[in-house]
């Protein structure tokens, strides 16, 4: 397996861009390749071989995908060449899809500086932001705190929640000016749609997750002091929880038809 990852990490820490593309189609096929192994592991708890020695290696750094993988966001975001979205978007696809193989990749994200740079994307502020991929970049921030409480603390230490908040404030018809195409409003509606879902697994009570081995230690924030990091750009704040409340109610009442 080694022989199989070590050209594909070379090449999406190339300065090549064309070499970074071809490497982040080469690691869709090996991840791909082990999708029978996930799904058999998902069904009966079993591991394969293919499967453990992946995840073995991922314990090397030399190995470890996730690692290189920001490496690539870093080459990609400093290049001198206009890059493709498509080359963002199929990395947070990979990054996303890795999370899930090997969870204790997150680890990387209580590194401040990796944090930092996923949020650079998101920031408009920044001169790595992002506009038309606020969808792909917000579904990878899911991906990368989901049940890790020193990740969202990382989140909040980088102003993450309102860099986040700021792409349900905008006005469609404020996007419209800066874009061509009639898909805008459907665009910036997928957006919030994406925000929300962000939201429902941000603003949830954090008891449950603290008995998580990766959570040992964390200190906690409840919901109203994470609501508070949100009101200074978001004053509605208290509005939209209690709507997705009400919405998280709906979905837990039994079914009477």
């Amino acid at each position: 397996m080694q022989t199989e990852l070590c050209p594909i990490l070379e090449q999406i820490n190339s300065v090549d861009v064309d070499r970074i593309w071809k490497g982040l189609k080469s690691l869709e096929a090996f991840l791909e390749s082990l999708s029978p192994a996930v799904r058999k592991y998902h069904r009966s708890g079993i591991v394969s071989n293919k499967l453990a020695s992946f995840r073995a290696l991922q314990e090397n750094f030399q190995y470890n995908v996730a690692s290189g993988l920001l490496k690539t966001y870093s080459l990609l975001a400093s290049s001198s060449e206009t890059i493709n979205d498509i080359y963002f978007a199929k990395a947070n696809f990979l990054f996303s899809g890795l999370l899930l193989i090997h969870p204790e990749s997150r680890l990387l994200f209580g590194n401040e500086q990796n944090m930092a740079l996923i949020l650079s994307f998101l920031d408009p502020e920044s001169g790595s932001y992002k506009e038309n991929l606020g969808v792909s970049f917000v579904s990878l921030l899911i991906h990368i705190l989901i049940k890790d409480v020193r990740n969202m603390r990382l989140f909040e230490k980088n102003n993450g929640c309102q860099i986040l908040i700021h792409h349900l404030n905008v006005n469609p018809a404020e996007v419209s000016r800066n874009q061509d195409g009639g898909n805008v409003t459907k665009d910036q509606s997928t957006l919030h749609f994406k925000v929300i879902e962000f939201l429902i697994l941000y603003l949830s009570d954090e008891s449950e997750l603290l008995a998580l081995p990766n959570n040992a230690g964390v200190h906690s924030v409840s919901v109203r002091e994470k609501a508070d990091l949100f009101r200074p750009k978001f004053p509605g704040i208290d509005d939209l929880i209690e709507s997705l409340n009400d919405l998280n109610s709906l979905r837990s009442a039994p079914y009477l038809g």
